[in-house]
């Protein structure tokens, strides 16, 4: 239900329906909304698979990457989020340092393609 929702609200921002403050009081709700629920999940095993999550520099967005924590949480996956628009050696470094079996960068609309290439 998220992904179309928040589909929609970016549609209506774009399409001048909603003020950037509304579309930004949304973004935190919800945000605080899948924090708690990944908050409910119980502890996982030491053995579970890690996933480092960010965004690249340029790319403000990591409402998405929050639903795919939420996503992969819910499977049995140890989310490690740094959060958006972390410099592409500290994700290298990140990734040894906490030990992560995948990196998962997310990318919206707003970022350059040759950038993100």
């Amino acid at each position: 239900l998220l992904v179309p929702l928040n589909r929609a609200i970016g549609e209506a921002w774009l399409r001048g329906q909603m003020e950037v403050f509304e579309e930004h009081a949304f973004t935190e709700l919800l945000q605080s909304l899948i924090r708690q629920a990944i908050g409910t999940l119980p502890p996982l095993p030491e053995a579970s698979p890690r996933v480092l999550r960010t965004t690249l520099p340029g790319e403000p967005h990591g409402l998405g990457l929050l639903m795919v924590e939420a996503m992969l949480s819910n499977e049995g996956a140890a989310c490690v989020p740094l959060g958006v628009q972390t410099p592409v050696w500290d994700v290298v470094l990140a990734a040894g340092a906490y030990r992560c079996d995948i990196v998962a960068v997310g990318f919206t609309g707003c970022t350059n393609p040759n950038q993100t290439v």
